[in-house]
């Protein structure tokens, strides 16, 4: 751990262990894409507002930001959220 960062290696290395902790006990960490439909994330997203840029290329209800990460345990059978992924999607502005 301490090669991976030299210029902050108690911070970055802390949370670099503590991330591989949480995963390995079954926690999977992630974000959508941007770009991804928000709704095909329901489960894993939480929406916190939009953004209606016309220039950005992006279709409406397309992800243009991620704030942060979602994080989901993995069982047999099912897949519980712990918590959200706080994203903002693209709402295109009225002409």
């Amino acid at each position: 751990l301490m090669g991976k960062n030299p210029e902050n290696k108690q911070m970055s290395n802390f949370e670099l262990l503590i991330r591989d902790s949480i995963e390995n006990a079954g926690v999977e960490i992630g974000t959508p894409a941007k770009g991804e439909l928000f709704s095909d994330f329901s489960d894993l997203v939480e929406v916190i507002g939009h953004t209606s840029n016309p220039e950005s290329g992006l279709k409406k209800g397309q992800i243009s930001e991620v704030h942060s990460y979602y994080y989901a345990f993995k069982g047999s059978v099912s897949k519980t959220v712990l918590k959200k992924s706080k994203i903002t999607y693209h709402l295109p502005g009225e002409s």
